[in-house]
This record gives C-alpha cells, structure tokens and sequence, in this order.
C-alpha cells in the first residue's frame, strides 16, 4: 500500500505540477495577449494622434494660403481703387482743363455790344471728336434773349471747340455734350 499512496502521491503532485504549469500557461499567455492589446491600442492611439496633427497642420496651411490669398486680393484691389481713383482725378483735371479751353474760345466770339453787365447762361454743347459743334442749348436761360441768343452763335463760331486727343477721354466725358456756365 505504501507503493500504491506513493503512486498517488507522485500523481497528485505531477497532477498539481501540470495544473500549476497550465495555470501558469494560461496567465502568461493571458498578460501577453493584454501587452499586444496594450501595445495594438497604444500604436493605434498614436496613429490617430499623427492623423490629427497631420490634419490640423494641413488645415492650417490652407487656412493661412487662404489668408495670404485674401490679403494679396486685397492689396491688389486697394491698388486697383487708387490706380483708378488717379485716373478719375487726371480726368477731371483734363475735362477741366478742356472746358475751360471751350469756355475762352466761345468768350474771344462773343458779341458784347449793348448788353449789360453780369449776365450769364448755361449752355450744353454736344460736338464730335474733332471738336465740331453738333447741337448747341440753352439749359438755363439769363433772362435776356439777345444775351443767350449771341452766346449759342458764339459757341457756333468757336467751332472746332478744343477736345482731348484722347478718344477714351472724349467719349467717355464729352461724347453725350457738356454743360458750360457762360458768364463773359
């Protein structure tokens, strides 16, 4: 009997041997299957946080190529307005400049003679771009007949009136007629 107890002994003990063996098994293979979980979610963790920063720095250039696209877009527009703001100022000072020219020449024809002094009119002039006098009227009468009357044959007798060689210049300012405050 002492070999039969011995024999289970042996066996009981090679049994514990192997169930502590599996048991160990088990929880190494358990703490490695929790490690490659760790590590599965940490690089995936990682991944994600590359992709967004990959994202957010993306992001960030288009905003600021927007940005600078806008600014340069608004440069060139402020540029534009004042390119434009100069021309209109060169313009006026040219139509100026033309009309009091148109203004002189009428006054060196006009007829003075017998008419008081103070009197003025407003006439508009339509012409043609080499400055002949098309169609001549008053706008605003001074109240004396024979004043306004020799002032449109004076604006007939100046012409060619004076215009800019410039046709764009012409036709965009003087092509419809100008308006002239005759005051000789």
């Amino acid at each position: 009997q002492k070999a039969e107890a011995a024999e289970r002994k042996r066996k009981e003990e090679e049994k514990q041997k192997a169930e502590a063996a599996e048991r160990k098994r088990k929880e190494e293979e358990k703490q490695k299957a929790e490690a490659a979980e760790r590590k599965r979610k940490e690089e995936e963790k990682q991944k994600a946080e590359a992709a967004e920063r990959k994202r957010k720095e993306e992001e960030k250039q288009k905003a600021e190529a927007a940005e600078r696209k806008r600014k340069e877009e608004e440069k060139q527009k402020a540029l534009q307005e004042e390119l434009e703001a100069e021309q209109l100022e060169y313009d006026k000072s040219e139509i100026l400049k033309y009309t009091s020219r148109i203004t002189s020449s009428i006054e060196n024809r006009f007829n003075r003679t017998n008419l008081k002094e103070g009197l003025s009119c407003k006439i508009l002039i339509r012409m043609n771009e080499d400055g002949k006098v098309i169609e001549s009227t008053i706008v605003e009468t001074s109240g004396n007949g024979l004043f306004d009357q020799r002032a449109e044959k004076a604006v007939y007798s100046a012409s060619p009136l004076p215009v800019p060689s410039d046709r764009k210049l012409f036709n965009k300012y003087m092509r419809r007629g100008i308006k002239i405050t005759f005051e000789p």
